[in-house]
């Protein structure tokens, strides 16, 4: 009789199970596929451009770095003694013999400081730049010595652990003025 089937057999039973089986396999597998390239894609971070030391005068990322307290995921760091930090202060500004106080003030706090130099532009706002994994203790440094600095990711191939780059912000608030001689540190 034409158009009409046999009754299935147990063999093509299992045959159309196996085959849905392994479309089913092959779909999730696209899903997880996808998901992966996507997350690689876009990934999610903490971030914007990084501004480095000597790199512009003192400009921010457009995007503000999330803090340790948002982050409810991840516990804060534990703050290291500051004779294990190693430092460098930069003057920014006309004010000759700046960095040198400057340091000179934190050496005495117990950071070791390992440069004390000109700044390679002018800084209207001091900033702190910190590599990733001492976030906490410039945000410790900046509270206790420059309150109105501003923190910044340091390029990942700095050597130091925090950067201080002073700026006229903090040449204003120690009362100081630029001296007629060159700028020096």
């Amino acid at each position: 009789m034409a158009g009409r089937h046999g009754p299935p057999s147990q063999t093509t039973f299992y045959l159309s199970l196996a085959t849905a089986a392994l479309r089913g396999l092959l779909v999730v597998a696209a899903l997880a596929l996808g998901f992966f390239v996507l997350s690689k894609a876009f990934p999610t971070g903490n971030g914007g451009p990084v501004t480095t030391p000597g790199g512009d005068t003192g400009a921010t990322s457009p995007l503000p770095s999330p803090s340790v307290a948002e982050s409810p995921t991840r516990q804060a760091p534990e703050p290291r003694d500051p004779s294990r930090i190693k430092v460098q202060v930069l003057n920014g500004t006309e004010v000759a013999g700046l960095a040198g106080d400057s340091a000179e003030i934190l050496e005495e706090a117990g950071y070791d400081i390992v440069t004390v130099d000109d700044a390679e532009a002018p800084y209207d706002t001091t900033t702190v730049f910190h590599v990733p994994k001492r976030r906490v203790d410039a945000q410790l440094l900046r509270d206790a010595y420059f309150p109105t600095a501003v923190l910044e990711v340091a390029d990942p191939d700095t050597k130091v652990d925090i950067t201080v780059i002073l700026g006229t912000d903090y040449a204003e608030s120690a009362g100081t003025e630029a001296s007629p001689e060159a700028t020096s540190t």
